[in-house]
Order: structure tokens, then sequence, then C-alpha cells
């Protein structure tokens, strides 16, 4: 996979532990930068739907942006209604689509400061 300078990306994961693979709710962002400008959004939402799904009405609304606090504010909400969660043993379906927005605003967050990589995130 080539390197690209400019593509930055995030995952950031919420679970019981750090050592446990399950979580209870996954987020990936990617995007590339351009003058500043965030392009080729992606955001990737995992364990809030029967499958890994994208964000893709949050995607576009962070085309061309800054992604200033507005804008990140916009795409977690959508994110947030891309989400199909269900309840079960970890978490009822509406703490996950609530941790949605959370952990994809602070994704968002990360890539606009330039960090690349991804942490987990205890439950609290």
């Amino acid at each position: 996979v080539p390197i690209v300078p400019e593509r930055r990306s995030v995952f950031l994961k919420l679970g019981v532990r750090q050592a446990l693979a399950i979580s209870t709710v996954g987020v990936a962002v990617a995007a590339s930068f351009a003058r500043r400008r965030a392009t080729q959004v992606r955001i990737a939402l995992g364990a809030v739907a029967p499958t890994v799904i994208h964000a893709f009405e949050a995607e576009a609304a962070l085309e061309g942006t800054m992604l200033e606090d507005a804008d990140v504010t916009r795409a977690a909400e959508l994110a947030q209604q891309a989400a199909t969660p269900i309840s079960d043993v970890r978490a009822s379906a509406s703490y996950r689509r609530a941790m949605v927005g959370v952990i994809v605003r602070r994704a968002l967050e990360r890539l606009r400061e330039g960090a690349t990589g991804g942490d987990a995130v205890s439950s609290p």
C-alpha cells in the first residue's frame, strides 16, 4: 500500500478494555488534505450495524472543509444517524448511537490536529 503523505487516518475503539478485541463502537476516519482542506473523506463505523458501514452523508458534509468545530459537529450528528445498532450484553442501542457521535468527533479532531494512528478509548 503506497504511503500518501497528505493522507491521514485515525482509528478509535470504545471497549471494556484495551486487550479485548470486541468493540462497543469502532470508528475509522481518513482524509487527504489540500491547502488544509479535507478531501476524499472516509468514515467507517463498526459494531453499530450488522456489518461495518460508511457514514456517507457525514463524509460528504466534510468534503472541502477545514474540519472546523461546526463541520465536525455536523459530521458527528450525521454519523449517529447512519448507525443502526442493536442492544446486547455490551451496550444498549441508544448508548452505542450516542457514542458514535462522541468517538467520531474525537477522531476528526485528532485528524485535524495532524494525528495519524489509533488507540482504544476505555468505557466509562
